[in-house]
């Protein structure tokens, strides 16, 4: 007993005004913390894998469960206990204060992952259970609509953790005011982009997945953004375009085409008697008038310019489908008629060329 009580009059010793026992359970916690911690995430992982078997239906849990939230949530526990240690110890006033003040710092940043992880599971469940019914305009608002979520979150948290740092968030904020133009003219830019893309979602010249052209690209549209549109051009490259050029800029939508149009110059040998080609061009009208693949108004074929090396006939129609393969098919398949019916009739097409003429000087 004599042993113990002196083992713990050395323990009640003050080491820095707190006891050594406190140190001692301090440190023994701190070495165990990232123990209990990786407990914590196995056990987080199996409820998880447990419970989404018996999820059902359409709801928030059944997209929130399958990210990644083990760890933010691991996090958050471990720091709770971490915190209700600090206040059960009653360390001293200085050494609570910083243990405290860190540990609800990382708190607040892990609650922030954790939130911002559940904007994402919110996108897919909006995506699929209510932006679905009312249609594609909706569901191209909702990535802009998530972003502009993660950022609120984002600031809101940041705005959290500096008050939990005991600093004055709204004199913080008023001091801004005084470096306003500053700020202002550096995010300019940023300004315009927001603007841009607010124009873009508004105003609906493309949606997501629609086939454009702008300024020299052209590709499918894969991502309306803050700052920029991202675009796959038609190499498969992946192309980002600020939001302010494109609000400005002639857009070319493709995809809202009604039909395709095939414009050709048929290049005729100046060999060829006129009156073959009068009939070269009328059957050639009559046939494409009988095709169905074709808008009928839009059949023009005209012997429209005597050119350097040949007389030319002007070909044009418009192709009944907004579809590129289907319209290259059927493009091919009349070419390949028109090919065929020049060869019938003895119609040589022209291509660049130069005559000598040697002249014997007696």
């Amino acid at each position: 007993m004599e042993s113990l009580d002196s083992i713990w009059q050395i323990l009640e010793n003050n080491f820095m005004l707190i006891p050594l026992w406190k140190w001692g359970f301090l440190i023994l916690f701190i070495i165990s913390f990232p123990l209990f911690r990786k407990f914590l995430l196995n056990l987080i992982k199996k409820l998880k894998n447990h419970f989404s078997q018996y999820i059902r239906g359409d709801n928030f849990l059944k997209y929130f469960i399958p990210f990644e939230i083990e760890k933010p949530l691991s996090w958050i526990l471990s720091l709770c206990l971490f915190i209700l240690f600090i206040d059960i110890m009653d360390f001293h006033a200085q050494l609570k204060k910083y243990s405290l003040l860190l540990s609800e710092v990382l708190l607040a940043l892990r609650i922030i992952q954790l939130v911002y992880i559940g904007t994402d599971s919110l996108g897919l469940y909006l995506k699929e259970k209510v932006f679905k019914s009312e249609g594609e305009n909706q569901i191209q608002v909702l990535p802009f609509f998530i972003k502009t979520l993660k950022v609120i979150v984002v600031v809101l948290g940041f705005l959290i953790s500096l008050q939990n740092l005991g600093i004055n968030v709204v004199s913080l904020l008023a001091g801004l005011g005084l470096g306003g133009l500053a700020v202002a003219l550096a995010a300019q830019d940023t300004v315009s982009n927001l603007f841009g893309s607010i124009t873009i979602l508004f105003d609906k010249p493309f949606k997501i997945g629609d086939q454009i052209k702008v300024l020299d690209i052209e590709g499918a549209i894969e991502e309306i953004g803050f700052r920029s549109t991202r675009i796959r051009s038609i190499n498969n490259s992946l192309v980002t375009i600020p939001n302010s050029i494109i609000a400005k800029e002639k857009i070319e939508n493709l995809t809202d085409r009604k039909y395709r149009r095939s414009k050709q110059i048929l290049t005729i040998t100046y060999e060829t008697p006129i009156e073959r080609l009068k009939i070269f061009i009328s059957e050639l009208e009559t046939f494409l008038q009988s095709k169905d693949d074709l808008i009928k108004d839009s059949v023009t074929v005209k012997f429209n310019n005597f050119s350097a090396h040949s007389l030319d006939v002007l070909l044009q129609f418009d192709i009944n489908t907004n579809e590129a393969n289907k319209s290259l098919k059927i493009q091919e398949n009349i070419f390949l008629d028109i090919y065929h019916m020049a060869q019938k009739l003895k119609i040589d097409f022209a291509y660049p060329t130069q005559k000598l003429f040697i002249e014997t000087i007696k």
